[in-house]
């Protein structure tokens, strides 16, 4: 969970990106800050989600302060006002359905304060994100955290810094997104994940016991 976002203090920024194209009159749409200039073609479904793509790749980039500025920008570009927080769509759930899920067995994991790519950061801004994110949903479900998922969650996303403060806030284990299967002396704290695309049972359970992994690397090898 990103908690200041289960708090309502932070709308995700991808989203905002998202709103903007969402709602963005129809028509080609010229844009130019520093070394990010385009023309986002938003006559078509294709052209937005595009359009949405190359910002946010961007951004990830980028400082979290210009990052900000970045989205606020687009959006002035595009004559969309983004609202000061997230619409219904964007919502996330409550700290009381949290607890709800909890109760049932959910594992609750954390995701930073900010969904921030933690690349961009170090130090006590790093610290805060990620050790800050644990002691905030700790304090409202009232249970240990074990477990931290990066954002984005490839190599140049995260740090050894960022590991480092992973493991030094006390968790037990943490996850990329980078595809893959786990050997015996895994780093605990740079955990692959595997890809999850089943629509059944007998899918899902190939997925998760590796056997989708084996089938991709043998086709691969043909």
């Amino acid at each position: 969970m990103v908690s200041e976002f289960v708090d309502g203090r932070v709308w995700l920024w991808p989203d905002r990106v998202r709103f903007v194209f969402e709602h963005a009159p129809s028509g080609p749409v010229g844009f130019s800050r520093r070394d990010f200039a385009r023309c986002f073609d938003l006559r078509t479904e294709q052209g937005r989600w595009h359009a949405e793509q190359s910002c946010c790749e961007y951004a990830k980039r980028i400082p979290v302060a210009d990052r900000d500025e970045l989205i606020s920008e687009v959006a002035e570009a595009c004559g969309v006002d983004l609202p000061a927080s997230p619409p219904a769509r964007y919502r996330a759930m409550t700290w009381a359905q949290l607890r709800r899920l909890a109760a049932e067995g959910l594992d609750v994991g954390a995701h930073t304060r900010t969904h921030s790519i933690l690349s961009q950061l170090h130090g006590n801004s790093l610290r805060d994100e990620i050790a800050g994110c644990k002691e905030d949903i700790e304090q409202h479900l009232g249970f240990p955290v074990r477990h931290f998922a990066y954002p984005n969650g490839q190599r140049r996303d995260y740090t050894p810094e960022s590991v480092a403060e992973v493991a030094r806030a006390g968790y037990r284990a943490a996850v990329t997104t980078i595809a893959g299967g786990n050997a015996a002396g895994a780093p605990i704290f740079e955990l692959r994940r595997i890809s999850e695309r089943a629509e059944e049972v007998l899918h899902f359970a190939q997925s998760v016991s590796g056997v989708d992994l084996l089938k991709d690397r043998l086709r691969a090898a043909l």
